[in-house]
């Protein structure tokens, strides 16, 4: 199965100083408002994201597993074949040893903690024909430079996830070419990358306005830190098992544990 919902489970467990086991409301499954409502990383009518010097916080860790039987797909390669090669991974799902990669997690209502990090020049490269990251967490302000390392055209086209309109086209006719965007990371959202010229091409940008989100490694592993201690919404997508809701407590020096089935 490649589309629709499938059933999410979560386990989680808070060790530290007071012991405490799970916690939260049960992971619920995503709905089409739930999937909707994920194109925003954060809840409307927050408050802006403060720093603040943390004198205690806590970690959330934890794994992202595929048990379903969703696979990845072979896409044909109709243009420029001899560089792409003529069949190709889709790369929406990548889950070897079954930890599934490229799971964007985030904690929606954090309005407070860490400093954010200072770089805020992000990149996203074009290369054998797919996106280099095909998903990937950023935060809002910064530069984003689109690069080719392909001697082919490219027409990346950018847009908000779910909407028509288009933000930005960028052509490119060759390789070492690099087009710094300053006005697409002006707000949080969840952007969708795509190419003109190679339809298979798909990539997603989640633009945030605080620091603590991750996108799951290629073993399903994800890691939060330096989070200040209390309750949390935390919040799951993927490009094609959907997004997940639930309710978290963070305490003071401990580990909150996190498995995500899908």
């Amino acid at each position: 199965m490649t589309q629709g919902r499938l059933a999410i489970v979560f386990l989680v467990t808070t060790l530290g100083a007071c012991g405490r086991g799970e916690n939260g409301n049960a992971a619920r499954d995503a709905s089409a408002d739930t999937i909707a409502e994920a194109a925003f990383t954060s809840r409307p009518g927050l408050s802006p994201y403060r720093e603040i010097e943390l004198r205690e916080s806590g970690r959330l860790e934890g794994d992202v597993r595929l048990e379903s039987s969703a696979r990845d797909t072979l896409v044909v390669v109709t243009r420029n074949a001899d560089l792409c090669g003529d069949r190709i991974p889709e790369g929406a799902i990548v889950a070897p040893q079954g930890g599934l990669m490229n799971v964007v997690v985030w904690l929606s209502d954090a309005r407070e903690g860490k400093r954010l990090p200072d770089s805020r020049r992000f990149e996203v490269t074009n290369s054998r024909c797919r996106l280099d990251p095909r998903v990937q967490g950023v935060i809002v302000g910064g530069t984003l430079n689109v690069k080719s390392a392909d001697p082919v055209v490219h027409e990346t086209v950018i847009r908000v996830s779910g909407v028509t309109e288009v933000l930005e086209t960028v052509t490119q006719n060759g390789d070492g070419q690099v087009v710094p965007l300053e006005q697409v990371l002006a707000r949080p959202l969840r952007l969708e990358l795509s190419c003109r010229t190679h339809p298979w091409t798909q990539g997603w940008i989640h633009v945030f306005d605080h620091p603590y989100f991750v996108v799951s490694a290629p073993n399903g592993r994800f890691v939060l830190d330096s989070i200040p201690p209390g309750e949390y919404t935390m919040r799951t997508w993927h490009e094609r098992l959907g997004g997940t809701t639930r309710e978290i407590r963070v305490e003071s020096g401990g580990i909150t544990r996190v498995e995500v089935k899908y």
